[in-house]
């Protein structure tokens, strides 16, 4: 199976960006050589590497600082990579963890093991191979090919702590970054498939004046509104008599908690859709409006 990606900046045409053939693979085997490190290696002292990094704008974070072991013999690098308990690797599905892979690729960077002194990324995989699946530990041999300023070529052996065979990879190639190029990139005007755009909706204030609306929370003051803490009184409440709204609004509020943006965006995107899911259940507000009401929303 081939494919392809490509890419188009609004009006512009389309850039064939990516193309890759995908094929049913052989059965697992043993690993086309030792991924172990041999007698006469020299260890790559990596006390403080993250840190240097980030001195070169390789900032990780710590589900990606899994960089455990590095030693070198000529053209070939060993290292072993191991994800922290705290960040477990093997989740969403992965057959092989970018957290792993990436870890391994860390022994390229510049300032780590001598193979590159400038910023290089990947630029195409040739021949990758991954018969095995998730594991938390990864043993890798790199190998390398082409080494200069121009680009860094290397081939990946991958298994597991017992040496069984993970992936392999015939050739990665990598080419120069520059930190100039990254603003260019950054300032495009589309980024990706899809864009934001705002629609302006006309108001019916007639209407609206003659609603019958709920606020489910009290951090909505809105004159004339019944208000409800949640769902579930509102239930409670149609079900002692109190007629059914016309119309009821869910302010939106950042949850509480001390977790980072992500963990509480999932969390109110977690309570929205449990609200919402209640709500087309229950036929009692098969002819009610449901609104969510927002803050601080930001339009282009």
């Amino acid at each position: 199976r081939t494919g392809t990606g490509s890419g188009t900046g609004g009006d512009e045409p389309w850039t064939q960006h990516a193309e890759g053939v995908l094929a049913p693979g052989g059965p697992a085997s043993p690993a086309d050589g030792d991924t172990r490190a041999p007698a006469g290696v020299l260890e790559v002292d990596l006390t403080g590497v993250y840190d240097r990094l980030a001195g070169q704008d390789y900032r990780y974070g710590p589900a990606f600082q899994n960089l455990r072991r590095l030693s070198r013999l000529g053209d070939d690098l060993y290292a072993e990579v191991a994800a922290g308990a705290e960040h477990p690797a093997g989740g969403a599905g992965f057959t092989l963890d970018p957290a792993l892979l990436d870890a391994v690729l860390h022994a390229l960077l510049p300032g780590v093991a001598g193979v590159a002194d400038r910023p290089m990324v990947p630029f195409s995989w040739s021949g990758v191979s991954v018969p095995a699946g998730p594991v938390d530990a990864l043993r890798a041999r790199l190998t390398l090919r082409k080494s200069d300023d121009t680009a860094v070529a290397v081939g990946l052996t991958l298994t597991d702590g017992a040496g069984l065979p993970v992936a392999t990879v015939e050739e990665l190639l990598l080419r120069p970054l520059s930190p100039d190029d990254l603003p260019v990139a950054g300032d495009r005007a589309a980024e990706g498939l899809f864009g934001l755009s705002w629609e302006p909706v006309p108001l019916d204030r007639t209407t609206a004046a003659d609603e019958d609306r709920v606020v489910l929370g009290g951090t909505l003051d809105l004159p004339e509104a019944r208000t409800h803490a949640d769902l579930a009184a509102l239930r409670r409440a149609v079900d002692d008599g109190e007629a059914t709204p016309s119309a009821v609004l869910l302010p939106l509020e950042a949850p509480a908690g001390t977790g980072g943006l992500a963990e509480r965006a999932r969390a109110a995107l977690a309570g929205v859709l449990a609200t919402v899911r209640e709500w087309l259940a229950d036929e009692r507000f098969a002819d009610t409006r449901l609104a969510m009401v927002t803050r601080g929303a930001v339009a282009p």
